[in-house]
C-alpha cells in the first residue's frame, strides 16, 4: 500500500511505499526518477579516475562517473582533496588503459594503477620525484606504488625515463610494476638517491652513440645524503643491439666510504645484454669514481665484446655478491679493492641473451 495515497502502488507515485507482508508493514525506498543525477553518481572512496573520455574541467575525486582526462590533473586534485594521507591511509589514481603524456610525479602515499597504458614524455621524465622531502616510512612500507603493466617511453635528451634526482628524495621508497621502461634518447633509469624496486619485463636504452649515458645509471654525488639503492626483478636489461659504446649499467660519482654506504644494485632473475665495443656490461664510472655494491641472484650477462663486469676507471670499487651468476665473458677488475665478496662467476662462451633472438 502507498503511504501517500493509501491505495495500491502505481507508477505515478515516486515516494516511499509500504508493502504488506504477512500482515506486517515493510518499508522500501524507491529511486526518484525525477532526479537524473541519482542515476549517474558513482562514488568510490579514496580513488581518483583518469580515462580517455574524461575531462579535467569537470573531473571529481572519488567519482567513477567524473574521470579526469590527464594524470597531472588527477594528481593536482588528489593533493588538494586528500591532505591527511599516511602509509596506511592511501589514495589510488586509477588510469584506464590508453596513451598518456607524462610525467607522473611521485607524492607521498598516492598510488597508481596504470593498467596497460603507455606513458610517454618528450620533454622530461615519465616518472619523476617531487622537489620537496618525502615522509619517512616504517615497517617496509612504500611511499608510492605503481601497479599494472604499463610501458614508459622517454624521448627527452637529458632526462631519465625514470628519474629520481632531487637531493630531497632520500626518504623516497618506490615500488614499480610495469611492462617496460624505455629510453630512446637518454637513460631508462637515472637514480641519484632513494630506494626503488622495479618488477619489469624490459628495461632498454636505444641511444648508441655515447659513452656518457647508460641504460641504468646510479649516479650520485656529495650533495646527496642517501646513496641510491635499486632492486630489479625478472627483467631483460639491454642496450642497442646494432652496437653501442655505452655500458648497460653504471655506478658513477658515488660517495666513497664504508661498504654499506655504496650505491647498491640487486638484480634477481634478470638477463643483461651488452653490445658495447669498449665498456663492460656493468661498470664503475668510466671517467671518475664509482663505488658500487652489486648483488646478483640467478643472473645472465651477455656481452658482444667487453667484460661482463668491470671497474673501468681506476678509483672505482665494485663489491660483487654473486648467488648464481653466468656470463659469456669474464670480469676485469683494475682496482685491487674490487672483488667477488661472495660467490663466483660461471663462465661459458656459449651463453646467449634472449634465447639468441633479436629483441
Amino acid at each position: 500500500m502507498c503511504v501517500e495515497c493509501g491505495k495500491q502502488c502505481h507508477n505515478s507515485c515516486q515516494k516511499e511505499k509500504v508493502i504488506t507482508k504477512y500482515g506486517l508493514p515493510e518499508k522500501k525506498t524507491v529511486l526518484n526518477m525525477r532526479d537524473p543525477s541519482a542515476l549517474t553518481a558513482i562514488t568510490v572512496k579514496n580513488t581518483v579516475f583518469v580515462q580517455k573520455n574524461g575531462n579535467d574541467s569537470t573531473g571529481l575525486v572519488e567519482r567513477f562517473d567524473k574521470p579526469f582526462l590527464t594524470i597531472q590533473a588527477a594528481e593536482t586534485a588528489s593533493l588538494a582533496s586528500f591532505t591527511s594521507r599516511t602509509q596506511t591511509s592511501r589514495i589510488l589514481i586509477k588510469v584506464e588503459s590508453g596513451n598518456y603524456t607524462g610525467p607522473i610525479t611521485i607524492n607521498d602515499f598516492i598510488d597508481y594503477d596504470l593498467g596497460n597504458s603507455v606513458i610517454s614524455n618528450s620533454s622530461g621524465s615519465c616518472i619523476k620525484d617531487k622537489t620537496t622531502a618525502y615522509t619517512a616510512v616504517t615497517n617496509g612500507a612504500y611511499s608510492s606504488i605503481i601497479y599494472g603493466n604499463a610501458t614508459f617511453v622517454g624521448s627527452a635528451s637529458s632526462s631519465g625515463t625514470l628519474g629520481v634526482t632531487s637531493v630531497n628524495s632520500g626518504n623516497l621508497n618506490l615500488l614499480i610494476h610495469c611492462n617496460q621502461i624505455y629510453g630512446t634518447s637518454y637513460e631508462a633509469v637515472l637514480l641519484q638517491t632513494a630506494n626503488v624496486v622495479i618488477y619489469a619485463n624490459k628495461i632498454y636504452m636505444d641511444k648508441n652513440n655515447t659513452a656518457t649515458s647508460q641504460c641504468i645509471n646510479l649516479a650520485t654525488s656529495s650533495g646527496y645524503v642517501v646513496n641510491p639503492s635499486l632492486e630489479v626483478y625478472n627483467a631483460k636489461i639491454y642496450t642497442n643491439q646494432s652496437g653501442s659504446t655505452n655500458s648497460v649499467i653504471e655506478f658513477s660519482n658515488a660517495n666513497p666510504g664504508l661498504n654499506e654506504n655504496y650505491s647498491k644494485l640487486m638484480l634477481v632473475n634478470c638477463e643483461v645484454g651488452s653490445w658495447s665495443t669498449t665498456r663492460p656490461a656493468i661498470n664503475g664510472d668510466h671517467t671518475g669514481t664509482g663505488f658500487g655494491q652489486l648483488t646478483l641472484k640467478n643472473v645472465i650477462i651477455y656481452t658482444s665484446a667487453g667484460a661482463c663486469i668491470g671497474d673501468d676507471s681506476a678509483p672505482s670499487i665494485l663489491k660483487v655478491y654473486a648467488y648464481g651468476l653466468y656470463a659469456n665473458r669474464n670480469y676485469v677488475f683494475g682496482n685491487i679493492s674490487s672483488a667477488f665478496v661472495v660467490g663466483s662467476l660461471s663462465l661459458d662462451e656459449d651463453i646467449i641473451f634472449n634465447q639468441g633472438n633479436t629483441i
